[in-house]
């Protein structure tokens, strides 16, 4: 089974990084932080069918993008990944981290290629998400039709063979 997943991982690019299945404007919009940084250690991982998961990734000379770092945020990080459709982090990798913070911990929901066209793409303002959109577009509606501007006058006429006429 090994030498499979080793098979599998060998055609593998950029575009199949963890997290690769979100977009990038749902991962800024989701990650608490986001750093371009270089994974210093991995640590252990457990696999359970086609999902590893690693718990003590550290990153080191982080350069913030977005959010706040505090002592320790990036000293032990959570990752999930899907063994055979994503790379498996190594020390030595340098990329786009984007990290969602919890009571619980530090996860790794995004990791992006680094390079200058991803970090501008990163810097640019997030879109609003569509669930921001989608309430915003339901509070305009509300408004206009809490506050019709001609009169609304209900009920139909309609005679054999023609169009539903308003009243």
């Amino acid at each position: 089974m090994l030498l499979a997943i080793g098979i599998c991982l060998v055609g593998l690019g950029p575009d199949t990084l963890p997290g690769h299945r979100s977009s990038l404007e749902q991962a800024k919009n989701d990650a608490s932080l986001i750093v371009t940084a270089e994974i210093e250690d991995v640590g252990g991982h457990s696999v359970f069918g086609l999902v590893a998961t690693f718990q003590t990734i550290k990153l080191k000379a982080p350069t913030i993008l977005k959010g706040k770092l505090e002592g320790g945020d990036l000293d032990r990080l959570h990752l999930m990944m899907e063994v055979m459709e994503e790379q498996e982090p190594r020390a030595g990798d340098k990329a786009i981290f984007f990290i969602k913070k919890s009571k619980s911990g530090s996860r790794i929901i995004k990791m992006l290629e680094l390079t200058d066209e991803n970090e501008e793409a990163t810097k640019a303002p997030a879109k609003k998400s569509t669930a921001s959109a989608r309430s915003d577009l339901i509070a305009r509606s509300a408004t206009s039709i809490a506050a019709p501007t001609q009169p609304v006058r209900y009920g139909a006429r309609r005679t054999c063979g023609q169009s539903i006429q308003p009243l």
